[in-house]
């Protein structure tokens, strides 16, 4: 509203100028203006009035509340981060055969992140496994991104008559957003 206000004072005194401007020879008289509803101003010097009108109007325009014009969007809710360890829930198990060659299993898990918007925070996947023989133990991670982290785990032994075992859960730290108070 106040813009309308203060643009509205702006022509007013345009016009209040230019009619002063283009009339400076007649003499002082009477003008009726007359608006729709019944309203009628009776002026003596019309331009004067039309420049003081406009500079009233631009005047109070900055007092005048924001009531016409698009408003803006409301505040968006502050967003917190937060941060969830994910646990895969499949146990990886691998181990060594007595076949001969010895040979070693392996076995592949995949993880997600689990809240929408979520992304796992680089250098936090690992396995948490357990062994019977960490020289033999392998672990390589096949897919590390953001959306997703892959590992394969492998237990092989170095003399066929003793069996090696490794067990373990893949796990990442996820960070997500949630709408705070």
């Amino acid at each position: 509203m106040s813009r309308v206000a203060f643009y509205g004072g702006v022509v007013l005194i345009f016009v209040g100028v230019v009619y002063w401007i283009l009339r400076p020879s007649s003499p002082a008289q009477k003008n009726i203006i007359k608006l729709p509803g019944g309203f009628e101003f009776e002026l003596n010097t019309p331009s004067f009035a039309l420049i003081v009108f406009g500079i009233m109007l631009m005047l109070i325009s900055q007092q005048f509340p924001e009531w016409v014009g698009p408003k803006p969007p409301p505040d968006s809710p502050p967003v917190v981060w937060l941060q969830k360890l994910v646990i895969s829930p499949k146990e990886l198990g691998a181990a060594s055969t007595y076949s001969n060659p010895c040979t070693g299993t392996s076995d592949s898990d995949t993880i997600y992140p689990l809240h929408p918007g979520g992304h796992f925070v680089p250098n936090t996947r690992t396995t948490n496994r357990s062994t019977t023989d960490v020289s033999h133990y392998s672990e390589i991670f096949t897919v590390d991104r953001s959306d997703q982290v892959s590992v394969t785990i492998g237990q092989s032994t170095g003399a066929c008559e003793h069996r090696q075992f490794a067990n373990g859960r893949l796990q990442a730290m996820e960070t997500y957003p949630q709408a705070g108070p």
